[in-house]
């Protein structure tokens, strides 16, 4: 009895701990939420995607900071600041419209797959395209890139990559369900990846998503890619 107590009681602690998190989760992105939607506007991207890259990389902590270095919501390396003018990281507005750059500019070189911009905001534009074409990439550190020079269709086979990518995938189609009309709502997505926030949990967390219209010339659509095997989702 003692020690099913023990496990309840572990049980309810965790509850409390996932609840608590969830909570800081919503309260920060209704914070830092007007800042996307303007720099989304501004550079012209889905600000869905902002979104979704945020919640990925830091779940909007501006002072996050990782092992490899990587620094404030949108987890700029420094050469990447750098390339964006970004002067400050943890400051959110810069760090968003920096992000807002990047993505821009990876919507571009990757003709706005989804896949690819989230593998290359995670891992680097030229090591997806190392992929994509199937060569080898020497690093200026020396490091070698897809020595065997495998074709993966751009998306390395990194395990934390490709987790990346499938949580980003699953997230933004959370929002477009969300922001859809029941008119022009589709199927609601599958419940994949179960630590992500649900759809009654972005109703909470996404108020402009729900109660305002997005004000985006970006629309997406779902394509099958010869290149790849799994379906893959193009923003225009």
């Amino acid at each position: 009895m003692k020690r099913i107590l023990e496990c309840l009681f572990l049980v309810l602690l965790c509850c409390i701990s996932v609840h608590s998190q969830e909570a800081g989760v919503i309260e920060r992105a209704r914070v830092y939420e007007p800042y996307i939607r303007e720099a989304a506007a501004k550079h012209g991207v889905d600000p869905r995607l902002l979104w979704t890259i945020a919640y990925l990389e830091s779940r909007f902590r501006p002072d996050s900071v990782s092992p490899r270095g990587a620094k404030g919501m949108m987890q700029f390396i420094p050469s990447t600041a750098e390339r964006f003018n970004l002067k400050n990281p943890y400051e959110p507005a810069q760090a968003i419209d920096a992000a807002a750059r990047y993505v821009k500019e990876l919507s571009r070189k990757f003709d706005g797959h989804l896949d690819l911009i989230l593998a290359a905001y995670n891992a680097g534009e030229q090591t997806v395209i190392a992929f994509r074409e199937g060569y080898p990439l020497i690093l200026s550190n020396g490091r070698i890139i897809n020595p065997a020079g495998r074709k993966t269709g751009g998306v390395p086979p990194y395990s934390e990559t490709m987790e990346y990518v499938a949580k980003g995938i699953t997230l933004f189609k959370r929002l477009i369900y969300l922001g859809a009309s029941n008119e022009k709502a589709e199927k609601q997505p599958d419940d994949e990846h179960s630590d992500l926030p649900s759809i009654e949990q972005l109703r909470q967390i996404s108020n402009y998503l729900t109660e305002a219209p997005l004000n985006s010339s970006s629309s997406i659509q779902p394509k099958t890619s010869s290149s790849r095997t799994t379906r893959s989702i193009y923003i225009q």
